[in-house]
Order: structure tokens, then C-alpha cells, then sequence
């Protein structure tokens, strides 16, 4: 039994290639049936990590090349971890911390995302109608570690409310100054959408191994995340999802500069 690809529209092609990115993420974990809830009628179930389901954001800042110049987009992923209803039975007994490190290996368990603001009008396009992102227009304020300004390894970036740049939906700060990472072979990255009603997942691969942080007692503090006077659902979603949750681990990537020009000197 075979079944065909998703249509490509007109105009967009795959795959797509990223000439640079910048990924930060963390890990919740979160009573079950409060997220549970939250998949019924999509076609996908909330993964279960010993009792509980975890609740995963990332921010991301990318460069594109297409033949009329380059495109920046920054968005943020809100997901709930999950793998499609008819891969039950299928997906692999691991812990948060195998899942986290990269050992599910069937790539059954993926990223269902619930919101995904985004500050480019091409990417939003992209992702509602190739992968089935519930993707809105936005703001980002950021602070992010870079080669051009030496510093402490902290990641912050603050989501706007689209209808008033004033309002925070939420910011995030990361604090991983002084700890030593996880290299983890956590790609493909499996990301869950839905499509004209029909469930759908597409491989996103990230071509280095990623920086895990498993934050457990004395580290939660490392991630600080607070909230603005946004009413938006994806600022109500955050809050009633991650009520009383700990963040259980941080992701990160930053892409190797590709060129690098030197110090001027004297002839």
C-alpha cells in the first residue's frame, strides 16, 4: 500500500536549505492529560516521558539564499511532543533523557506545533502550506551569543504580541555560562502538522550534533521565563500548559561562520 506526497504549491520548492541558523530550545515537563487535550482530533497522541508529556519552544534565526538575495527570518517553534496515531505501538520505550540526547532513533516521536510566530511573510506562507504550521505574523527582541560579540552564553529572546509590539507575549532567558553541553545526534528532527484536515510529518536535519543540557536539581533557575500583559492564545497556551513546571533541558546550535575577515595591518 503506498500513498503520494503532499501537493507542492506553485512557486515554493523543497527541499529547502538554511545558509546559516541559530537554535535555542528548552524541554518542559508537564502533567499528561494537560496536553493530552490539547491533540485530540489531530491524529496525534502526546508522548509519555514516565507519566508525563513535555511541552518544547525553540527560537530560531536562519538566513535563506534564493537568486534575488538572501531572506532572514527569526520564529519560534511551540510544541508539544507526540507521534501520530497510526504509529502507536511502534514508538520506542525511552526516557526524557534518551528522547533529549537524541537515542529515539524511529523519529516517531516528533514536534506537533501549536504556535509559530514569525517575522517573514514568505516563511509564514512556506510553513502553513507545506507542513501545516499555525504560523502568525510578529516581533522579536533578542540577545544571542556570537563570535562578533564575545561573551557570557546566554540566549534571550522575546516573543511581541503581533497586534502590540508594547506587549510581551514571553521572554526567555538562558543562562548556560560556565556548564559543559551534550553533543547530541538529535536530527532528523520530526515536525507534525496538519494539512486540509489530514495529518502530516516532514525531517528537518540539523548537520552538527546539538548542545544538550539536561538541567536537573540546582539548574532550573538557568532558564528564566516570564510572561507580558499579551492576551494572545499563544501567551495564555504557554501559561496554563507550563503552570508549575521546571524546565527539564536546553537545546542549542549556532551554524560555523563560513568566512571570517581579520585585523587590518600596517604595509
Amino acid at each position: 500500500m503506498t500513498t503520494p506526497f503532499p501537493e507542492i504549491p506553485e512557486g515554493l520548492s523543497l527541499p529547502f536549505y538554511y545558509s546559516a541558523l541559530l537554535n535555542c530550545g528548552v524541554n518542559y515537563l508537564v502533567d499528561y492529560d494537560r496536553c493530552a487535550k490539547r491533540l485530540e482530533g489531530t491524529g496525534f497522541t502526546a508522548a509519555a516521558f514516565d507519566g508525563a508529556a513535555c511541552v518544547s519552544f525553540n527560537y530560531q534565526l536562519y538566513v535563506g539564499q534564493f537568486r534575488q538575495g538572501a531572506s532572514i527570518t527569526q520564529e519560534v517553534e511551540y510544541n508539544v511532543i507526540c507521534h501520530p496515531d497510526s504509529r502507536r505501538g511502534q514508538v520506542p520505550d525511552v526516557t526524557f533523557e534518551q528522547y533529549a540526547l537524541g537515542d529515539e532513533q524511529s523519529r516517531h516521536l516528533g514536534n506537533f506545533r501549536l504556535h509559530v510566530p514569525c517575522d517573514n511573510e514568505l516563511a509564514i506562507a512556506a510553513g502553513e502550506t507545506l507542513f501545516g504550521e499555525p504560523k502568525f505574523r510578529t516581533t522579536f527582541t533578542t540577545e544571542l551569543p556570537t563570535p562578533n560579540a564575545p561573551g557570557p552564553e546566554t540566549w534571550m529572546f522575546r516573543c511581541h504580541d503581533p497586534e502590540d509590539a508594547e506587549a510581551a507575549l514571553f521572554t526567555c532567558v538562558v543562562d548556560l555560562s560556565g556548564l559543559t553541553p551534550i553533543p547530541a545526534s538529535f536530527s532528523p528532527v520530526t515536525e507534525y502538522g496538519v494539512v486540509d484536515g489530514v495529518p502530516i510529518g516532514a525531517r528537518w536535519n540539523i548537520l552538527s550534533p546539538l548542545n544538550v543540557h539536561l538541567l536537573g536539581p540546582g539548574r532550573a533557575d538557568r532558564v528564566r521565563l516570564t510572561f507580558g500583559e499579551s492576551n494572545h492564545p499563544m501567551s495564555t497556551d504557554m501559561q496554563e500548559m507550563l503552570e508549575d513546571a521546571e524546565p527539564a533541558s536546553v537545546f542549542t546550535f549556532r551554524s560555523a561562520p563560513a568566512a571570517v575577515q581579520s585585523r587590518a595591518y600596517y604595509v
